[in-house]
């Protein structure tokens, strides 16, 4: 992961987004790049996060997220899965400010 090298250290060093939250509270000082592994872990203890990138699939499972090839046959399958469920769709990551349909930000 060419220029995220620390982020991505942290995620794969860990056994879980359980166990690096945990070794980040023990630690005393916060290292480069934490911040955004520590956001990262805390979304994966609440939510399944699916990737699509240029990434090898191995790399994407080594961080804790799940590798997708194809969007849109993705997206099919998981709607027929979950007819009812939720799903959003970050395409510039953590660039992307989610809003509601209604207009108004979303919450959480």
């Amino acid at each position: 992961m060419r220029g995220h090298e620390n982020f991505y250290r942290l995620l794969h060093a860990s056994a879980s987004p359980e166990a690096l939250l945990a070794e980040i509270r023990g630690r005393r000082e916060p290292r480069r790049d934490q911040w955004q592994a520590q956001i990262l872990a805390g979304v994966l203890g609440r939510a399944t996060v699916h990737l699509y990138s240029g990434l090898p699939g191995e790399a994407v499972r080594r961080c804790h997220l799940r590798p997708v090839e194809d969007v849109g046959a993705f997206l099919r399958a998981w709607r027929d899965r979950n007819p009812r469920g939720r799903i959003a769709v970050l395409p510039e990551g953590p660039q992307t400010i989610p809003y509601s349909d209604s207009g108004q930000k979303a919450k959480g």
